[in-house]
């Protein structure tokens, strides 16, 4: 069996490249099974030739005829220390990783004091809160609230832990606050906040139910309306320590 084995002739790869015209060129062909660690240049699993510049295509092996582009991605991180003829070998990622987790995060100011009684400021922090949710890979859906808390549905990075994001939500849109004026200099959210997860099939009712806060602020208050919320999503809380 291993004679048989050391006798096959291995596969031929071409080697192409995308142009940046979308033309493919051939670069030529390149064939072997020379070991390089644990993979085998010319493994279909793991290895893909491209040129330098334009979009790099992975193709399968051949034995005549035109390679066909795989699906698997690949990236420039993972070279392996090797070069073929020029060209540079990689090794593949692993198969991709999708998330799609919805949440509804709700803090308040400071014990509830009125620092956004100005429509104009208001605005301006729901834009500022959104650049943030941007930044950290968590796009918002809707940004909403009132005179004394915020109300965010948005979509919750794979890569951000939930402390984490709340802590740059707070800390740079209390920065971003106290460069609005001396009225705002010792402005602060409260240390405490609620997060919840929402249902693909919920997210238009709370994303309604974000943009017309203003309208509910009116019915009822932050804390009636927090106590209603840890109740619908079955968490305890403990009125000695939640507001703050």
């Amino acid at each position: 069996m291993k004679s048989q084995q050391r006798g096959r002739k291995p596969p031929l790869f071409v080697c192409s490249e995308v142009n940046r015209s979308g033309q493919r060129d051939e670069v030529g062909w390149v064939s072997g099974l020379e070991r390089r660690g644990p993979r085998q240049v010319g493994d279909p699993s793991c290895i893909v030739f491209f040129r330098s510049i334009g979009e790099r295509k992975c193709l399968q092996p051949q034995r005549g005829g035109l390679g066909q582009p795989r699906a698997t991605p690949w990236v420039s991180d993972v070279v392996i220390n090797q070069a073929l003829n020029g060209r540079t070998c990689l090794a593949p990622l692993m198969p991709q990783s999708l998330a799609r987790v919805v949440v509804h995060i709700v803090f308040s100011t400071k014990h509830r004091r009125p620092w956004l009684d100005d429509k104009g400021i208001q605005d301006e922090l729901y834009k500022y809160l959104a650049q943030i949710l941007i930044r950290v890979e968590c796009p918002a859906i809707s940004v909403g609230g009132a005179v004394d808390y915020i109300h965010i549905l948005c979509n919750l990075s794979r890569k951000l832990a939930i402390m984490d994001l709340l802590e740059e939500l707070k800390s740079s849109s209390s920065k971003w606050i106290k460069t609005k004026g001396k009225e705002f200099q010792e402005f602060c959210w409260q240390g405490g906040y609620g997060i919840f997860s929402v249902s693909e099939s919920k997210v238009p009712d709370v994303r309604e139910y974000v943009d017309n806060q203003e309208q509910h602020h009116h019915r009822m208050t932050f804390q009636e309306e927090f106590r209603l919320l840890c109740q619908r999503h079955g968490i305890e809380i403990d009125e000695r320590y939640v507001w703050d």
